[in-house]
């Protein structure tokens, strides 16, 4: 078999790996927590991401949607309409 180096080389990596936190385990608390932060942190950006590219696709003529936005610059607010209500009632 031509993997059966890479598979060793595992086997001796997890054991390795098993060893260490045997010995100190303030260090593999430390590394699972930042481990679970980074996965949480990862998670939180690729939903937002994904959320908001995903914001118009249940139109089914994204084409022919715009967003009309302005600002107001004496409170640094900027508003946006969304909804196409107003679109669908005069249709």
């Amino acid at each position: 078999m031509e993997n059966s180096w890479l598979i060793t080389m595992f086997q001796n990596y997890v054991i390795s790996a098993l060893h260490s936190l045997g010995r100190i385990k303030l260090f593999a608390a430390i590394n699972d927590i930042g481990i679970g932060v980074g996965l949480a942190s990862c998670t939180v950006i690729v939903l937002f991401v994904k959320h908001e590219f995903s914001y118009d696709d249940q139109v089914t003529d994204v084409g022919r949607l715009y967003r009309i936005g302005g600002t107001v610059a004496a409170h640094a607010v900027k508003v946006a309409r969304t909804s196409p209500i107003f679109v669908v009632r005069y249709e």
